[in-house]
């Protein structure tokens, strides 16, 4: 376990230097004398992407708010045109946000501008609407809607099957539901892929066993099987 502390740790220190690259770009193309709104816009929604993933969701909204500002005004410059998926991804990004600060209601209209401007983009072109109905199934999830939950989380899997972040949140929405079993399936077949994509060491890889081993030890009572996995 302390590899996976350890490897998170790691991961974290990236996310900080990512955050720290694109303040710094976004400085450096402030000083110009017609700044960019799409490049300043970029590197917001970017920051807070990197925030919302270390867990840093007042700092996320903060920078997604900031990238909302600038591609509103490049939407009106015409650098951001008809089809483009960068303002979905900006309010999904803010909706994670605000759902991690448990602004549920917030959360949820940002979620649903997001869904409603992704429009009839097909999954395999853009990853957009695969990531809006993962935050959008986690927001339902953490706001206690299970059931309207599982239902999206499922239906995100049916398009995009090796997603294991939606693994990640149907599987704990399935534990709220008392679907252990299935829960359990979920979560290892998450994590199957994690390992296969990143190694036995990564922080998420981290993250899926040792839900699994909560699941196991908390819902089953063996602590043998759980301590085998973790």
């Amino acid at each position: 376990m302390t590899k996976f502390i350890d490897r998170y740790q790691f991961e974290r220190f990236h996310h900080h230097a990512a955050t720290k690259s694109f303040a710094l770009a976004r400085m450096v193309i402030e000083k110009s004398s017609t700044p960019n709104d799409l490049y300043l816009s970029d590197c917001y929604r970017m920051q807070g992407r990197m925030f919302n993933e270390s867990g840093q969701a007042e700092r996320g909204a903060k920078s997604n708010r900031h990238a909302q500002k600038y591609a509103i005004m490049a939407i009106s410059k015409g650098y951001i045109g008809k089809d483009d998926q960068r303002m979905p991804r900006i309010l999904t990004g803010l909706g994670n946000s605000l759902s991690q600060l448990r602004q549920f209601d917030q959360a949820l209209e940002a979620q649903i501008e997001a869904k409603k401007l992704c429009g009839d983009v097909p999954p395999e072109e853009s990853d957009a609407i695969t990531i809006i109905q993962l935050n959008l199934g986690f927001l339902l999830y953490r706001r206690g809607d299970t059931s309207n939950a599982v239902k999206i989380l499922r239906a995100t899997l049916e398009v995009s099957p090796r997603t294991p972040p939606v693994m990640y949140a149907l599987g704990n929405a399935l534990l709220a539901q008392h679907n252990v079993e299935e829960a359990i399936a979920i979560h290892l077949k998450g994590l199957e892929i994690y390992i296969e994509m990143f190694g036995d060491q990564h922080a998420l890889v981290g993250r899926c066993a040792y839900k699994v081993g909560e699941i196991l030890l908390l819902r089953k009572g063996d602590a043998r099987i759980a301590r085998s996995v973790v």
